[in-house]
């Protein structure tokens, strides 16, 4: 074999391996970011019924309070309504 063959070969082998590093580093980069994914997608759940379970809970506090006090409630209702209005109503 020649000079410049081995050369050729040599180069050839560099490749080789240049595109196999290449292909594993993508591999580890792309199996990394799926488990960031699923991190993230299992906090974004718990998130998710953690304020649905709040969320339960003010509307339960707020039914509560409406049953005890009805009166006091419609007015609070109607004076912020009217406040609301005339916020509305000067732009």
């Amino acid at each position: 074999m020649s000079n410049q063959e081995s050369i050729g070969v040599s180069q050839s082998t560099h490749a080789t391996s240049a595109a196999e590093s290449a292909r594993l580093s993508y591999l580890h980069a792309r199996d990394a970011a799926q488990q960031v994914v699923g991190q993230v997608r299992n906090r974004a759940t718990d998130y998710l019924e953690q304020g649905k379970a709040k969320a339960a809970d003010v509307r339960v506090k707020v039914q509560d309070t409406v049953r005890e006090h009805p009166i006091k409630t419609i007015l609070i209702a109607a004076g912020a309504g009217v406040l609301l209005g005339m916020l509305l109503r000067r732009r």
